[in-house]
């Protein structure tokens, strides 16, 4: 009676366990960027399967999260009122890690759809 018991356990508890590849990375920078955790998104990097197969979906997305949370970083440095950030070394940083990230990105969303068109604006916004 205590092998089934713990077998029915061990399975559950597997149903508990952080998905791995990039759909639990995917995850983690989803829940983030809810949070308004931009700086943890700008600090995340391609992981296991982004780095063999960076153009997945998942992966793409990731990118495509990662850009925008870059280019807010380098935004929020701007002074209240004005169009652009100050030359300053961390909003190159972050403009860099847009530009890199939203590169990265391209294939995101399909062709001319709104989402398309959010991230080549925001990649344009970040080579400025």
């Amino acid at each position: 009676m205590l092998r089934p018991t713990l077998l029915l356990l061990l399975l559950s508890l597997g149903g508990c366990a952080t998905l791995p590849g990039p759909t639990g990375q995917l995850d983690r920078m989803t829940r983030a960027q809810a949070e308004g955790r931009d700086t943890a998104n700008a600090a995340e990097v391609a992981e296991g399967d982004c780095l063999a197969q960076p153009g997945e979906p998942a992966c793409l997305r990731i990118q495509a999260i990662r850009g925008r949370a870059c280019l807010a970083l380098a935004r929020a440095e701007a002074a209240p009122g004005a169009a652009c950030p100050p030359p300053t070394a961390s909003v190159r940083k972050q403009l860099d890690c847009a530009v890199d990230a939203y590169a990265k990105a391209r294939g995101a969303a399909p062709a001319g759809s709104v989402d398309a068109v959010n991230l080549a604006e925001n990649s344009a916004r970040a080579q400025y």
